[in-house]
């Protein structure tokens, strides 16, 4: 095997450091040898400062429906590269865009992505999830933030506006042919609902059956 590797270390405390800041420590088998990346689904959200370091800081939003944390080991040289796309097939509810725009129109000022709401449901044409400035014919990507909602398959569609004056704040200039793209996003289901006692469940035994009371969110 090559690195970047995925085991030889094992992830031993999480802490909050701010609202978007998360602390993770390990434990490691192989000294200082590597560097250390952080993954939020795959996208790459801190790395380690030194090769001796045992904890790293990401950056990134939480939410509502859990994203999986990776670790990677990877050498010093390669400690920026962006390994996400290689990672193994994990819950994970973004959606990374990949197309092509052959349109040379000098009027043309946006790339607009909308969404459904719903896993499934079709494309809801007021649920903006992406406004991409237009530069020109090429390619383009764009990473989502966040899908909430369920596993399953989600529908988009995505469109050209000109730079035409509109009555409408959220979509201005006309609007070209749709793209309609389907992508399948896996998801962690939410937490439980946090009880008035500050707990997620409560739990109680008679002989030798545990039950566990949860309010599971809808």
């Amino acid at each position: 095997m090559t690195v970047p590797y995925l085991g030889g270390f094992n992830i031993t405390n999480f802490q909050w450091i701010d609202a978007t800041s998360l602390k993770v420590s390990y434990t490691t088998t192989y000294g200082s040898l590597y560097y250390y990346q952080m993954y939020v689904g795959r996208s790459l959200v801190g790395v380690s400062d030194t090769p001796s370091d045992t904890s790293i800081i990401g950056v990134f939003s939480p939410t509502l429906w859990p994203q999986h944390i990776w670790l990677l080991a990877v050498d010093g040289s390669n400690k920026l590269t962006d390994y996400g796309t290689s990672l193994p097939v994990r819950p994970f509810n973004k959606v990374k865009f990949d197309f092509t725009v052959a349109d040379t129109d000098s009027d043309s000022k946006y790339i607009d992505i909308v969404a459904g709401t719903t896993v499934g449901g079709a494309v809801d044409q007021t649920n903006l999830i992406a406004r991409i400035e237009f530069e020109g014919a090429g390619a383009y990507n764009y990473i989502t933030d966040p899908i909430q909602g369920g596993t399953g398959t989600w529908n988009f569609e995505i469109s050209q506006r000109d730079n035409r004056n509109s009555d409408s704040v959220l979509f201005p200039g006309n609007e070209g042919t749709a793209a309609a793209v389907s992508e399948a996003l896996i998801m962690y289901p939410p937490d439980f609902t946090l009880l008035s006692s500050g707990n997620r469940f409560t739990a109680s035994s008679t002989t030798s059956t545990i039950a566990a009371e949860v309010v599971y969110p809808v």
